[in-house]
């Protein structure tokens, strides 16, 4: 340390050495008169000196004097410093050596000097501090030569004034009692602040022994596994104030711990020039952990993307002028890279600025070139639209918008001044540059396309874009950054080698105009409710459409109840979203957001691809927002159509009556709208999923051709080639109907039983008729020429419409008796005709009825002669009879056969047959 001290010492006397010489030379070298010293002066000063270095020689003296409990002279505290630091020297000439050989070149006159500066010295002392006494230890003033100049000089210290020692003051005993863990202790303490003495009892320590943790009886307590944790099952010991635990280890290894279960792994949307990852966080309750995984990069070879310097901020400047300059990385993630002022990105930048104040692009300033490209290119796109005579044509017109763009672009000359000629955009970078637009358009066209809009509504699409696009500053800024980077190029490359030349890369300026020019069109109020209303109708419209395929609401939509209905729901749905504009600008909202999203991401140096899938993400909300709608328009539509049919009822059927009726079917009508609103509601939704994902899809993936529609026998079907990200559709192909495959239907022979066929043919695919067989009648079975008796039965006496056999009798008697014949004398039976397949049914029986023979009552055989008289009663509907008809037949004796009687019969009857005497 002492060392050091006079390395120091020997640093400041160089400085005072300096100092003196130069204060010799003051008046010489003063500029102000004040600062002149006099030789009065100076000698003082020499005096001042002189008397320090007299009073620098009694130095150690006074030390030793002054601080007699440091050591007995300085010899001593010489030696006690050189055992308390062996690491500087093992003795003061060793150490003093080691220092003239470091620094020869000052030791040569140091003593010289050092003796020259403090000669003559006396001492000035200065009270410095006062350290009070303690307890073991004395206090005293601490007391410093002020001679000191620029820091440097005389640094001897004395002490003096000192004060005693205090003592120690003790306290009374103080006793701690024996703990779990540690003996009783009884001892006195100083009291004094910052003393720690103290005095300790012999043999009480023993007498009172640590008493050992109590779990004798405690409550087991049991923590359940987390993430990171094992089950724990413990004790507390149960004195107090001892929170030791006795831990069950078996339990723990019964129960280890859970691991983390990682919810979704979210991107973490970090700038193109770092690292991308990926962040899970853990979803058990109560847990905060994260997992961050490192996911695919943007750059070459799987690496971020280099670092991107484009703007430049001076510093440090000299008479206005930077020095250097400093860039932040454009993509966002805070990195900072100087550069020198000859940096040649950074003159080119600059000199492409002081140019761009200049340059003309078609004789105009680069401001008012870009707002002419955009108004000439919606003017084409307008002009086109009003042409239009079908919606295919409405949706070309928006081609118009990129194409003019194009052509105005690649025709642009543009004059910069310094560089003393025209320059141009490559048409081969142009067409890269502009794809952004393109791309953007032809998903437009091809959602527009196969989406339910009409041409109106695309009209108002394309008049509302020409109306927001001026109003835009992003067609403008990326149009001018564009020039800006061709006149940049130019510049770069007139000093470089044809392998060092580069083309500033523009897509992501265009892709950043049109997300913006996006942004702006959601946002600005132009036109909505124009478009809006056309996309009502065509809603509408779509609606209509959907339920005319149902046979039964189609004929109610053509009353006029129906037509006056839908002209509400229409004004309904207009209200809600035209004049309360609540829905829409949420929507709006939602566009918003998902363009200003995506442009930052552009601007951050994202990939297309994850562009595009947040683009897509933001997006797929609308459908939500669109289906909730849908179901409060249901909700209102079936109301009007509910009170619809309520006026029209009461109109009709006033009264309670007409309240029941109007309550039912109202209702019943209610219900079926809402019903058909809600199928619409999914179609819709899926129709805008469907145009989102085709919409941010980027590159398609098509596979091979798949079947879209079957073809049919007489119907073409129809293959594609459909898209595997979005489900988009391209190269659409008819294929030819299969036409019929012709199947025989074989001849089938009539019997007794069954018609026959004759031949015929059907499709064996579809199955339709392509020659249609014939009916050929069954043949009629051969009849017996006798009837036959058969008891009635209660179902014939019912298939004549009576209840009972009874009552059917009585009705047959009731006709004997009107034409003379007593019913005790007849016969009550139903008469059944025999055939070669049995009992004839009566199916069978000809449109002329059976004739056959009946024979006689046996009651009457071997009489006299007798007159007969036969009651029928029908069972089945023929030609001209019915079923219950009483038919009297006349009935003769056979002039032949004496057995029988010869009637006709229309079905199987209920038979009551009479005879008497003839004489």
């Amino acid at each position: 340390m002492r060392k050091i001290n006079k390395l120091g010492r020997r640093a400041a006397a160089l400085v005072l050495a300096v100092g003196l010489t130069l204060s010799t030379a003051a008046p010489v070298l003063a500029a102000d008169a004040d600062e002149v010293q006099t030789p009065a002066a100076q000698t003082q000063q020499q005096e001042t000196d002189t008397e320090a270095d007299e009073a620098d020689v009694d130095t150690e003296a006074d030390e030793a004097a002054a601080l007699p409990e440091l050591s007995e002279d300085r010899e001593v505290a010489e030696e006690d410093e050189a055992v308390a630091l062996p690491e500087l020297s093992e003795d003061r000439e060793v150490a003093e050596e080691d220092e003239a050989a470091a620094l020869p070149e000052l030791d040569e006159d140091w003593a010289v000097d050092e003796a020259a500066l403090l000669k003559e010295h006396k001492h000035k002392w200065k009270k410095e501090k006062t350290v009070a006494p303690t307890c073991t230890e004395q206090g005293y003033t601490l007391y410093k030569c002020e001679y000191n100049i620029f820091g440097y000089g005389c640094t001897a210290t004395k002490k003096d004034d000192f004060k005693p020692a205090l003592d120690h003051n003790m306290s009374d005993w103080i006793v701690v009692k024996a703990t779990c863990t540690t003996a009783g202790e009884k001892y006195k303490a100083c009291q004094r602040s910052g003393c720690n003495h103290k005095v300790v009892e012999e043999g009480y320590a023993e007498a009172y022994p640590a008493l050992g943790h109590d779990f004798e009886g405690a409550e087991w307590v049991i923590e359940a596994p987390t993430c990171t944790t094992p089950g724990q099952r413990y004790q507390v010991c149960k004195r107090d104030g001892c929170n030791q635990k006795n831990i069950d280890e078996a339990y723990a290894e019964a129960h280890p711990a859970l691991g983390h279960v990682w919810g979704k792994y979210v991107d973490d949307d970090k700038p193109g020039c770092q690292q991308q990852t990926e962040t899970a966080h853990c979803t058990r309750e109560g847990c905060t952990a994260t997992d961050t995984e490192d996911r695919a990069n943007f750059g070459p070879g799987g690496n971020p993307l280099p670092h991107k310097y484009t703007t430049y901020k001076g510093l440090d400047e000299i008479l206005g002028v930077p020095t250097k300059y400093k860039s932040t990385c454009d993509y966002g993630c805070g990195t900072t890279k100087e550069f020198g002022a000859l940096d040649k990105d950074v003159v080119v930048d600059k000199t492409t600025q002081g140019a761009m104040d200049t340059v003309k692009v078609d004789d105009m300033t680069a401001d008012e070139r870009a707002n002419q490209i955009i108004d000439d290119a919606l003017k084409a796109a307008q002009e086109a639209v009003k042409q239009a005579k079908t919606k295919k044509e409405a949706i070309a017109a928006l081609d118009q918008i990129s194409a003019t763009v194009k052509s105005e672009l690649s025709s642009m000359k543009i004059s910069v001044g310094k560089l003393n000629k025209d320059v141009s955009i490559d048409p081969k970078d142009l067409e890269n540059i502009l794809k952004p637009l393109d791309t953007t358009i032809d998903s437009l066209k091809g959602s527009l396309d196969d989406s339910f809009l009409s041409q109106e509504t695309i009209t108002s699409l394309v008049n509302k874009l020409a109306t927001d696009v001026p109003a835009s500053t992003a067609p403008e800024t990326g149009i001018k950054k564009l020039i800006y980077n061709t006149v940049y190029d130019a510049i770069y490359n007139l000093t470089a080698k044809d392998d060092e030349k580069k083309t500033t890369d523009s897509m992501p300026d265009v892709k950043n105009m049109v997300l913006q020019l996006v942004s702006d069109v959601a946002k600005s109020d132009e036109g909505w409710n124009t478009l809006t209303d056309a996309l009502v109708d065509d809603a509408v419209e779509l609606a209509l459409d959907e339920v005319m395929k149902d046979k039964k609401y189609a004929m109610l939509l053509k009353t006029k109840l129906g037509a006056s209905t839908v002209e509400e729901v229409r004004a309904e749905v207009k209200k809600q979203l035209v004049n309360d504009p609540t829905f829409m600008n949420s929507v709006r909202a939602q566009v918003k957001t998902a363009a200003d999203e995506a442009s930052k991401g552009v601007s951050q140096g994202w990939s297309d691809q994850k562009v595009l899938d947040r683009l897509q993400a933001n997006l797929l909300p609308i459908s939500g927002l669109v289906a909730n709608k849908i179901d409060e328009l249901g909700s209102s539509a079936g109301n009007i159509a509910d009170n619809k049919v309520d006026d029209t009822v009461h109109k009709f059927l006033p009264g309670k009556l007409g309240d029941w009726v109007s309550d039912k079917v109202g209702n019943k009508v209610n219900n079926i709208v809402q019903n058909k609103v809600n199928d619409l509601g999914g179609q819709v939704t899926d129709l805008i999923d469907s145009f989102i994902k085709q919409f941010t899809c980027g590159k398609h993936e098509y596979g091979d051709f798949e079947i879209l529609k079957n073809p049919t026998c007489t119907e073409k079907g129809q293959k594609g080639k459909i898209c595997k990200k979005c489900g988009k559709i391209t190269e659409k192909t008819d294929i030819d109907a299969a036409g019929h495959a012709p199947v025989t239907d074989p001849a089938v022979a009539p019997t007794e039983t069954s018609d026959g066929l004759t031949e015929g043919s059907h499709c064996g695919v579809c199955g339709v008729v392509l020659q249609a067989q014939e009916v050929i009648p069954m043949l009629d079975p051969t009849i017996d020429p006798w009837f036959s008796r058969a008891a009635t039965t209660e179902a014939d006496a019912k298939a004549s419409g009576y209840d009972s056999v009874d009552a059917a009798n009585a009705a047959l008697d009731a006709a004997l008796t009107a034409a003379g014949f007593d019913p005790a004398n007849a016969e009550h039976f139903t008469v059944q005709v025999n055939s070669s397949i049995g009992v004839l049914p009566n199916d069978r029986y000809p449109e002329d009825g059976v004739t056959c023979k009946l024979t006689l009552p046996q009651a009457t055989k071997g009489q006299m002669a007798q007159e007969y008289y036969l009651v029928q009663m029908c069972t089945a509907d023929g030609r001209f009879r019915k079923a219950g008809d009483i038919i009297v037949t006349p009935v003769r004796m056979d002039t032949y056969d004496k057995n029988g009687l010869e009637f006709t019969a229309y079905s199987q009857s209920i038979v009551a047959l009479a005879w008497k005497p003839l004489y």
